[in-house]
């Protein structure tokens, strides 16, 4: 006997279980109608609160001409911002709920310290735990831009906050989309060359906690081959550090190789 069959001769045998099919129908939609009202309701709180100058998103608007057709901002900080994008494809077809997160540009830069007597160079590192690590990881020096920032002088002040640090030989390689489909921010990389100390600077990194964060850390000096070493097996746990290290080490082997052909 097939399902709608038996259906029909239950319905038939008790003639309440058409009127209880009923009342379930009838509480399942207006179950859904009230959800869908407060869920609503919740969500234009969140944008009205979160709207406040304090807490809005200091970033810019993504938006890609021809494909961007409207933006709903779920949450914000200043740090960050959650939306629902609507975006039409290149066939045509619209997506209404595609996922876009943005966070604050920011910097990352590996430091190489100024070398004594001629000696092979070294690289600062950080010791860290991290929410999103497991166990322990090893880090690079970045930050977030502030508002009116460049990239470089946000690196440089980076750079003097956490190391107490300075250099004149800064190498840009480069600016990235984290997330390319996703959103995610962009970071900026550099490598801060020669880097020297600061005389009476307060550094908030070395030894300590990091600026603004509860996680402990350590700095940590590496030759070249033990930071290359490091980087290949991972540890460097977030992947926008790990990029930042292979993108200063091939610039750098580029620009030695160059070098030394001409020498």
């Amino acid at each position: 006997m097939t399902n709608r069959l038996l259906l029909r001769e239950v319905n038939q045998r008790n003639p309440l279980v058409p009127f209880l099919w009923g009342c379930l129908i009838s509480y399942l939609a207006a179950y859904w109608q009230m959800t869908r009202s407060c869920g609503s309701n919740s969500a234009a709180a969140v944008r009205r609160g979160s709207r406040s100058q304090e807490s809005k998103f200091k970033g810019v608007q993504h938006w890609k001409e021809g494909f961007t057709q409207k933006v709903e901002t779920l949450y914000e900080t200043p740090f960050a911002r959650f939306q629902v994008h609507s975006v039409k494809l290149e066939s045509g077809k619209i997506v209404d709920d595609w996922m876009w997160f943005d966070e604050a540009e920011h910097v990352n830069i590996l430091v190489e310290k100024a070398s004594t007597n001629g000696g092979a160079p070294a690289y600062l590192v950080l010791r860290q735990t991290k929410y999103g690590a497991s166990g322990e990881t090893l880090a690079i020096v970045g930050g977030l831009m502030e508002p009116g920032e460049n990239a470089l002088d946000t690196a440089k002040r980076e750079l003097k906050e956490e190391l107490g640090l300075e250099s004149q030989e800064w190498m840009p390689l480069g600016s990235y989309r984290t997330a390319i489909n996703r959103g995610g921010g962009i970071v900026h990389c550099y490598m801060a060359g020669n880097s020297t100390p600061i005389p009476n600077t307060r550094v908030s990194g070395e030894g300590g906690r990091a600026f603004g964060e509860s996680e402990k850390q350590q700095l940590v000096e590496m030759s070249r081959e033990q930071l290359v070493d490091a980087m290949l097996q991972g540890k460097f746990q977030e992947v926008k550090w790990t990029a930042t290290i292979a993108l200063a080490m091939l610039k750098t082997g580029i620009a030695e190789a160059h070098n030394s052909k001409l020498s």
